[in-house]
């Protein structure tokens, strides 16, 4: 744990509360309390020997990053399911083409199921996708066309993970910054359910 990390996680709930509000204020109206996160900011100068503007800068960060790993609610973020329903007769399906006419494409279209196998099933449109955690299609010894998907929501709902969960990996530098702590690194990874070798 470093020196920042030490004086962000003194902070009582309630001083962490305040400080979360001085820095919405300072959004809303150009002006900072001169408060908790001003105080934050002077402990931070006086323990690593910055300028006061790079510690107000972090204390800011800081603030608002603690609050986030303490009180934010994942259910509030992903509101539904992204598991995939067991598929019935009759079930209209979204299609997501990524491979059209031997041409690669973006486009969406809708099919509904008319056969339930062991292994795949069947739609209207030709296509089939296979059984299991996600519906690809059969791409039949070649490269599969697409994904179905049981809803325009789900399509959107994993199409926005897959998006800023590659946003999140491309960034990734091979040096951490100096500002993210072991700390942060073993939340991060918790949080994504990843395992390191070295915890």
């Amino acid at each position: 744990m470093n020196k920042i990390e030490q004086i962000l996680l003194a902070l009582p709930d309630e001083q962490l509360r305040a400080a979360v509000l001085e820095v919405k204020e300072l959004q809303s109206t150009g002006v900072l309390p001169q408060n908790v996160v001003v105080s934050v900011a002077h402990d931070i100068q006086a323990a690593i020997g910055i300028t006061f503007t790079d510690a107000l800068t972090i204390a800011q960060t800081g603030v608002m990053k603690l609050a986030a790993f303490k009180w934010a609610a994942p259910a509030s973020i992903e509101p539904i399911s992204l598991s995939y329903p067991a598929p019935t007769d009759g079930m209209e399906v979204l299609v997501h083409w990524k491979l059209r006419n031997g041409r690669m494409v973006d486009e969406l279209s809708t099919s509904k199921v008319t056969k339930i196998g062991r292994k795949w099933v069947d739609l209207a449109n030709g296509e089939r996708f296979a059984l299991g955690s996600h519906w690809v299609m059969d791409g039949k010894q070649y490269s599969s066309p697409g994904e179905c998907y049981p809803s325009m929501a789900h399509y959107e709902a994993t199409a926005l993970r897959a998006k800023e969960y590659s946003a999140i990996r491309n960034r990734m530098g091979v040096i951490p910054p100096d500002s993210v702590g072991l700390g942060d690194i073993r939340q991060a990874a918790k949080l994504l359910r990843l395992s390191l070798d070295t915890i």
